[in-house]
């Protein structure tokens, strides 16, 4: 390895085009490991290195330095035979953790309990009973979320035609939305995504536990998935206001969607917020506990 101070970089989001211009999680460890530059080193295992790249843009820029002791930890971890075992923890932690924390959020006691009361999923079988229990638990609130979303984009659509919309226009009141998250059972759609995410986690691990759903599942019960749901909202909105708006200027208001959701949330003191906060901060863990494969 060459030698450099870990502690010394900072991880920046998404991919560069050489290290001089910064470096994600899995290009430091590549560079780390004296690979030619890229986010998808050969030495790592395709399980980490999918949930590494998309925990590393999902967290903020705090809480993404956390991810720099794991670096060193990475490498040769390629073809080590334990990625099954990998994708077995990280549906695990989807299933009996994750998505029952955003249900009691969203004060659905009873349905966290059912995931909650599930064997641990180390195997095939324990993964289809897992698969199987979220399958009912998705089915108890699948029909909540088409009208939630519907409510969450009008309620943008309205914030939306107050302002014109450009690449660099100041998004609507994000801390109130989350609020309404909450208050309104808009949650209802972000514990319905959770649960998908599960159910596709547990499936995926029961066959192939190296496809990347399985920690894409982990990531979006981490931070992703309930953030993505409020950006596709106002995403849905921008593009079909009343405002002119070009792709370009789409995008951008997108992408400053997403942060200020994900800040917002991860600062908020309601239910939801603190339930987001915790699968953050053991989504980080998380992989830890899946480079060990224990």
């Amino acid at each position: 390895m060459r030698a450099i101070e870990v502690e010394d970089i900072n991880l920046g989001i998404g991919t560069h085009d050489n290290p001089s211009e910064g470096l994600c999680l899995l290009e430091a460890v590549a560079y780390v490991a004296g690979e030619a530059h890229s986010d998808h080193p050969q030495c790592v295992s395709p399980v980490l290195g999918a949930y590494g790249r998309k925990l590393n843009d999902c967290l903020g820029n705090e809480d993404r330095q956390k991810l720099k002791p794991f670096i060193v930890h990475m490498p040769g971890t390629a073809d080590d035979g334990l990625d099954e075992v990998r994708g077995y923890i990280a549906t695990d932690w989807v299933v009996r953790t994750a998505t029952p924390r955003l249900l009691r959020a969203a004060n659905h006691t009873a349905l966290a309990e059912r995931l909650e009361a599930l064997a641990l999923v180390k195997d095939k079988n324990t993964a289809s009973a897992a698969e199987g229990e979220a399958l009912r638990v998705r089915e108890i609130r699948s029909n909540v979320r088409e009208a939630a979303f519907a409510n969450l984009e009008a309620h943008f659509r309205e914030e939306i035609r107050k302002r014109r919309l450009t690449g660099t226009a100041p998004a609507p009141d994000v801390a109130a939305l989350v609020g309404d998250l909450h208050d309104l059972a808009t949650i209802d759609a972000v514990v319905d995504a959770a649960v998908d995410c599960a159910v596709n986690a547990a499936n995926v691990a029961a066959f192939d536990a190296a496809n990347d759903a399985v920690v894409h599942a982990a990531v979006d019960a981490a931070v992703d998935g309930v953030v993505t749901v409020v950006v596709d909202a106002a995403a849905a909105a921008a593009h079909d206001s009343d405002e002119p708006s070009s792709g370009k200027d789409y995008w951008a208001f997108r992408n400053l969607m997403y942060e200020q959701v994900r800040d917002a949330l991860l600062s908020s003191e309601s239910a939801l917020g603190a339930a987001v906060r915790l699968n953050a901060e053991e989504s980080i863990a998380l992989l830890g506990r899946m480079i060990a494969a224990e």
